[in-house]
């Protein structure tokens, strides 16, 4: 991709291969395994975007771009979805499906639990609940900046 500046070849990464690559992301539950090879294609992605060989090493990769590893991001969409099933009714039927897989420590929300103490996010749903969106958001895009 030879003549295209960098910053076109990041949007163009950003906005075709992530969206994609990463659609619905929020509502899938990945073992370490998947979200390991969905990291390792989406960086392998990048080298060959900029033409980099594949023997750099990825965190170069990633680091010297400044981006979020893939998983990372889904994480991120995973706590704004999170937020927007708190934030409808109790009796809305994804706000009694998610209480009832949190009572019984399963699926998703066992998943969404663990990733929030693995960023050092509130864990308290109900707190979670109450904060705006604006400030949740912010809050989450934060500490995964800092996760990098």
């Amino acid at each position: 991709m030879r003549g295209i500046e960098t910053r076109a070849i990041l949007e163009l990464y950003e906005k075709c291969m992530i969206t994609s690559f990463l659609y619905n992301a929020e509502t899938r539950n990945l073992t370490l395994t998947e979200e390991k090879q969905i990291d390792k294609i989406l960086i392998k992605a990048m080298k060959r975007l900029f033409n980099f060989p594949m023997t750099i090493p990825s965190a170069a990769v990633v680091f010297n771009f400044g981006l979020l590893y893939a998983t990372q991001i889904a994480d991120q969409k995973r706590f704004v979805f999170l937020h927007k099933i708190l934030s409808r009714t109790n009796n809305h039927w994804t706000n009694l499906m998610l209480t009832h897989l949190q009572v019984i420590i399963k699926g998703w929300a066992k998943q969404t639990a663990e990733k929030l103490i693995t960023y050092n996010l509130e864990t308290d749903w109900e707190q979670i609940r109450r904060k705006p969106f604006v400030v949740w958001k912010r809050e989450v895009n934060l500490l995964l900046k800092e996760a990098i």
